[in-house]
């Protein structure tokens, strides 16, 4: 019997209520799972997704992002930013890397594809 592959867990932060509704509605179409808080989440292993986060930012944030990396350093953050007229998500790795124009394709790509450990720390 093959066993299923794990699906990414994702936890959609507080936003405001448009940017959460598009999020939701793109990971609609993205095969994850959704916890509803932080302790939803279940033990990472070597090879399976890490938990992914997706969030605003803001200075609150700021600091709940660096102490929940500190405890859960496989974790992926996903920081959706304003930026003039339009909206970019970034990935923390734990450092930011370039903005990219929020769409529902770049969205389900990010959270599809998150960086493995060894992306990111090897």
């Amino acid at each position: 019997m093959l066993e299923q592959p794990i699906r990414p867990q994702v936890l959609v932060g507080d936003m405001p209520e448009l940017v959460r509704d598009l999020v939701r509605q793109t990971l609609e179409g993205v095969d994850v799972e959704i916890v509803t808080d932080e302790t939803g989440f279940r033990p990472t292993k070597p090879g399976t997704p890490p938990p992914i986060v997706i969030v605003t930012s803001s200075r609150w944030h700021s600091a709940w992002e660096r102490d929940w990396l500190r405890t859960t350093p496989e974790a992926v953050i996903l920081g959706v930013e304003r930026h003039g007229r339009t909206l970019a998500v970034s990935m923390l790795e734990p450092r930011r890397g370039e903005p990219f124009e929020l769409t529902e394709s770049s969205l389900a790509a990010a959270v599809a594809s998150p960086p493995t450990w060894e992306d990111r720390f090897a």
